[in-house]
């Protein structure tokens, strides 16, 4: 029964038709999904760009259709391995597409998983000493080198998470016996749903991965003088509030008449226990000349909270 769904997550499939009226949209859930992060009007049911509700046949499908693409977050469409099949490719997020498309030049991923250089090009040789200086480090690429053994350890080392992004940790999953976490590293099935996170995201404790009600940690945006910044692909919370999920890297910038002192240091990562990693920069004073100045930076500072 289940192959059938995956079947119809990658089939191509004829929107189903559905009345303008709101309350239809919510009674017809099999057919609709409601993007309920996008910051959209409720809109209808009609496949229309940008509306709150696209057809359930694009959730999971590796393209994001949804404003903010909350229809292909790893929340949703992580599964447990003895739901899921040898004959399909596996985005890292756990959206199914064609094997076929695996490599195929083209990314159909929303993380681009399946166009990884270490699966499709493995016997390219990549560079992660960068200009450290020699291969016993790694380059976090923000004027900092780490020890090379850091790399996907389970511990972020990197303040902007590049030691335990996908990049850098990506697995080809092959069948039941592993699991892929978010990052792509693999670990074993056994190691599922054991009440411990043993994936650096916690993908191996989800809900969708479980059937537990167990919710998932977040990191909210730290409160002024900080802010996130437009850099950050954030997630809507309620009463307007911001967060990320574990293992998503934010950068954040001081508000206005303030700056951070070290502009370097304006990274961080959210862990899988929901707290950040490394403690928040400090921000200093920005001394204004002129009012149109002080008129300039609050405009700047404006959109970032959009």
């Amino acid at each position: 029964m289940y192959e059938y769904f995956l079947l119809g997550l990658v089939m191509m499939s004829t929107p189903a038709t559905c009345s303008s009226d709101l309350r239809k949209c919510e009674s017809d859930l099999l057919d609709w999904f409601h993007c309920w992060e996008s910051n959209v009007k409720d809109g209808t049911c009609t496949g229309e760009q940008n509306s709150a509700w696209i057809p359930s046949s694009k959730v999971c499908n590796g393209q994001e259709d949804c404003p903010n693409g909350e229809d292909e977050s790893i929340v949703l469409c992580k599964q447990h391995p003895d739901r899921m099949f040898s004959s399909y490719f596996y985005c890292a997020t756990g959206a199914v597409i064609e094997l076929s498309k695996k490599c195929d030049g083209k990314v159909d991923c929303s993380d681009g998983s399946d166009e990884m250089s270490s699966m499709c090009q493995p016997e390219e040789k990549i560079n992660r000493r960068g200009e450290c200086q020699n291969d016993r480090y790694f380059d976090c690429r923000k004027r900092k080198c780490v020890p090379a053994a850091s790399q996907c350890d389970g511990w972020h080392d990197c303040a902007n998470g590049f030691d335990e992004s996908l990049n850098v940790c990506y697995q080809q999953w092959h069948n039941e016996t592993q699991f892929q976490c978010g990052n792509g590293r693999l670990i074993p099935v056994e190691k599922v749903c054991n009440g411990y996170y043993d994936c650096i995201d916690g993908s191996d404790e989800l809900k969708s991965v479980c059937d537990t009600k167990k919710n998932r940690n977040k990191c909210l945006e730290p409160p002024a003088p900080l802010s996130f910044t437009l850099a950050t692909k954030y997630h809507h919370g309620i009463n307007g509030t911001k967060y990320v999920l574990p293992n998503e890297v934010v950068q954040v910038l001081c508000i206005p008449s303030k700056k951070l002192k070290d502009p370097q240091n304006g990274w961080n990562v959210c862990n899988v226990y929901g707290k950040w990693q490394f403690p928040w920069p400090c921000c200093k004073n920005i001394k204004i000349k002129n009012k149109s100045n002080l008129r300039n930076i609050w405009q700047s500072f404006s959109q970032t909270k959009n």
